[in-house]
């Protein structure tokens, strides 16, 4: 590790949470962790000294935390975490207007910080006008035009869908979803992956269909998160499959906040 100042960005999900160390402006090794193991501030310091030994990596080196969560509950986890062992405060993504983003919505503080961490993303790496489609326990889609943040859709994630099928049945099996390449299945398999992933495509294709339509112009489209392989080859507007859009927003944020905290200082 080059730099001074090492990162860590983290994408604390519902269910897994993605883990990135960033150097010199570069996610150099990520690692993804099930939500569930984060535990305490010292199991997470373990859990993590581990990862970072088997990279051949010093654990040391980290000087700052940068965090965009969306379990609460765990927040302070990584709270305690940055004051025991990395000496920072840490550094939460939220809708914070003196980043340089108009979040033209509602209620900011309602939305979510991977989708915030989703739109720094999408402006520091793709310009000011995109669509970015996140595929995790829910389905986001994020709308950024003009350097504003215009809203979006929610839509149950494909194992979300997938897993309350299966346990609001008595009889529907759970399976492996993937594409299935015609619209009428011939076994209950096939009409389970027509109903959940093909239908989820048919979805997501009209909400960016007409988002177009209602703001005339055509952004960018990005597909991000756990299961957009899935799908991206079978959506009709999609330009990029970014795994990493979500850190590399995290990223972006932790930047822009740190050159705020200089400015403010001097």
């Amino acid at each position: 590790m080059r730099g001074d100042l090492v990162r860590l960005l983290v994408d604390l999900g519902n269910t897994i949470t993605m883990i990135g160390l960033e150097d010199s402006g570069e996610i150099l090794k990520t690692w993804r962790l099930d939500t569930r193991s984060l535990g305490t501030e010292d199991q997470l310091f373990a859990n993590l000294s581990m990862l970072f030994f088997a990279s051949d990596l010093d654990i040391s080196k980290v000087k700052r935390v940068c965090l965009a969560s969306v379990v609460p509950a765990l927040t302070a986890v990584f709270e305690y975490y940055c004051t025991r062992y990395v000496g920072s405060e840490l550094v939460r993504v939220t809708a914070d207007d003196r980043m340089g983003i108009k979040w033209d919505v509602d209620y900011p503080a309602e939305i979510g910080a991977d989708r915030i961490a989703n739109v720094f993303g999408a402006l520091g790496n793709y310009g000011e006008n995109a669509i970015v489609v996140d595929f995790g326990t829910a389905i986001t889609v994020d709308v950024f035009l003009d350097g504003a943040f215009k809203g979006g859709a929610i839509l149950p994630g494909l194992e979300t869908s997938m897993k309350a099928l299966y346990q609001k049945t008595a009889r529907l099996p759970q399976i492996a979803l993937s594409i299935f390449p015609g619209a009428v299945g011939k076994n209950t398999e096939q009409n389970i992956r027509i109903g959940i992933v093909n239908g989820t495509v048919y979805a997501l294709n009209g909400i960016i269909e007409k988002a177009f339509e209602q703001y005339r112009t055509k952004p960018v489209v990005i597909t991000t998160g756990g299961t957009a392989k899935r799908v991206h080859d079978h959506m009709k507007f999609v330009d990029y499959c970014d795994p990493l859009l979500t850190l590399k927003g995290v990223l972006e944020f932790a930047l822009r906040n740190e050159r705020l905290e200089e400015n403010t200082t001097c």
